[in-house]
C-alpha cells in the first residue's frame, strides 16, 4: 500500500507525487530512494529565496522609517501645541495683571 505524504510549500500543500514531478522538472535525479537536485539548481533556489527575503526586509525597513517619521511629526506637533498653550496661559496671566493694575490706577486717580 503506497504511503501518501503531503509537503507544506508556501501557502499551498503538495502531494508527494507533485513534489517528485517538480524535482524531476528541475533536473533532479532519483538515487537510492531520494531525489537529488543539482548543486546549481539548489544555488539558484537559494539565491531566489535570498532575493525574496531581502525584498521583505527592505519592505519592513521602509515601514519602520515611515512609522518613525510619523512619530517624529506627532511629537513635534505635540511640542508645538504645548508651547502655544503655554504662551496663551502667559498672555492671559499678563492680561489679568494689566487689568488689575489699570483698575487700581483708576481707583487711585479717583481718590479711593
Amino acid at each position: 500500500m503506497p504511503v501518501h505524504m503531503v509537503f507544506a510549500v508556501g501557502p499551498t500543500s503538495l502531494s508527494c507525487d507533485n513534489v517528485l514531478r517538480r524535482m524531476q522538472g528541475k533536473g533532479g535525479v532519483y538515487t537510492n530512494g531520494f531525489y537529488n537536485i543539482s548543486i546549481q539548481e539548489q544555488a539558484l533556489e537559494r539565491e531566489q529565496e535570498r532575493e525574496d527575503f531581502q525584498k521583505e526586509v527592505d519592505k519592513l525597513q521602509v515601514q519602520v522609517k515611515q512609522k518613525e517619521k510619523q512619530e517624529n511629526q506627532e511629537h513635534r506637533l505635540q511640542r508645538e501645541v504645548g508651547i502655544k498653550i503655554l504662551m496663551l496661559e502667559w498672555i492671559t496671566l499678563l492680561h489679568i495683571i494689566l487689568v488689575h493694575f489699570h483698575v487700581r490706577f483708576a481707583f487711585y486717580q479717583m481718590g479711593f
